[in-house]
């Protein structure tokens, strides 16, 4: 008895010294930066990704219905082909189908991002994938900027318990989470991590609960020097099914994203609960609260919707600048050079992003401008800076995550993990 008291103790006082160590790393104040990735008149921007399971057109199209009609734009995940041996009914409709394809081109058309939810909704080996970017390409004219890993699919890399940094933390997870994934296995049929950058520039990680994303993961889109060769790192905010969607964008929580000036990139499915059952055997309607929560958003003029790609990309062009504006390498203290700068060197695709970034200029020690938010490209001709389009990789000069950085995450997706598992 005496030796169960004494692991009873220790496990207690363990438990006593993560706890600590979680409400330190929690505190961790998020790096306040001048640059805003999303314009001077709005105050916030969210990024819904639907991902694309179950997809009916009888539980889905409602939703994309309002959404249209309130001309928001967001992130839509597809699969490119049928899983083999699976009925598309029982885990929803692929790119095989021309019903859906047609439809799905109709909403690339008016503005929405489309990408991989892999290439399939099971495993897929290297060809498969290597298969479904060029499908994906023929269909939209070009290549998708992001990855979205199905959950489960073992050609996903550094995927599960693998985004753990601590060997208990991997074994405890894995007694309770199943799933091999071998897209960084060499060997394995299953690998084209190797290949991954020349296909997308950002691939989805962990998940939170909280509605600020970049408050969480200040440095997204972020390299971690323990996943080598993977496209940059993002995280996302938990609104995985209707219920859980109307939660994160309740009121209060809008209300906080915008006085923090906060980034929401939203995980969803919207076939998961987010419409009624059929009336008389007409249409499935949209639940009430789900209507409600989507219009008041969506005709909240502070709110900046805008897709996924757009927005990291908006956050890898503000990394490239405040890096030059520090003098270059890591720092990310925005300005402290900046009137001695004359031109920024950029990844030519991120050029475009500048118009959906505003500064405060008054953060910026040296700064001539005014003290109010003002589009970049506005603020940059009035101090003589010329963001130029350069032979520079996205991957040059990114974001390493810190310790502390990572931990938060870890800590933040497990506690997600408890309520409801995200992948």
């Amino acid at each position: 008895m005496r030796v169960l008291g004494k692991i009873v103790l220790a496990l207690v006082g363990l438990a006593v010294v993560l706890a600590a160590l979680a409400a330190f790393l929690m505190r961790v104040p998020t790096p306040d930066s001048a640059f805003h990735p999303f314009p001077a008149d709005r105050a916030c921007a969210i990024a819904i990704t639907d991902d694309t399971d179950y997809f009916a057109f009888e539980t889905v199209a409602p939703v994309y219905g309002l959404i249209d009609s309130l001309g928001l734009t967001l992130t839509k995940t597809v699969w490119a082909f049928d899983a083999e041996g699976v009925d598309p009914a029982s885990v929803g409709l692929s790119l095989e189908n021309d019903d859906y394809r047609a439809w799905v081109l109709e909403e690339a058309v008016r503005g929405h991002e489309i990408t991989l939810h892999t290439a399939t909704a099971r495993h897929d080996d290297r060809e498969t994938m290597l298969a479904a970017y060029d499908v994906l390409e023929d269909l939209t004219g070009e290549r998708p900027r992001l990855e979205i890993f199905h959950s489960y699919n073992r050609e996903a890399f550094y995927w599960g318990s693998e985004r753990l940094p601590n060997p208990v933390l991997k074994f405890l997870h894995g007694l309770t989470h199943e799933g091999s994934f071998e897209g960084a296995t060499e060997g394995s049929p299953y690998y084209w991590v190797d290949l991954s950058r020349g296909l997308v520039r950002y691939v989805r990680s962990f998940t939170t609960n909280d509605i600020n994303t970049l408050a969480l993961n200040p440095s997204m889109p972020y390299e971690d020097a323990r996943t080598p060769m993977a496209p940059l790192w993002f995280a996302s905010s938990n609104g995985r099914e209707g219920d859980y969607f109307v939660s994160l964008f309740a009121e209060d929580n809008v209300d906080r994203l915008k006085r923090e000036r906060g980034v929401s990139i939203v995980y969803t499915h919207f076939a998961s609960d987010f419409v009624e059952e059929a009336r008389g055997g007409g249409r499935r309607p949209l639940r009430r609260d789900v209507r409600e929560c989507l219009t008041r958003m969506g005709r909240d003029g502070e709110i900046e919707f805008v897709t996924a790609g757009d927005l990291l990309d908006r956050l890898r062009l503000i990394q490239f600048i405040e890096d030059a504006l520090a003098g270059g390498g890591t720092g990310t203290e925005a300005g402290r050079t900046g009137r001695t700068v004359s031109s920024i060197a950029v990844a030519s695709g991120l050029a475009p992003a500048i118009d959906g970034i505003s500064v405060d200029p008054g953060r910026l020690s040296g700064a001539s401008a005014g003290s109010e938010r003002t589009p970049l490209r506005s603020w940059l001709r009035a101090e003589g800076v010329e963001i130029v389009p350069a032979a520079v990789s996205v991957y040059d000069g990114a974001r390493r995550v810190g310790w502390r950085e990572r931990w938060r995450l870890v800590l933040r997706w497990l506690s997600t993990q408890v309520s409801t598992p995200t992948g």
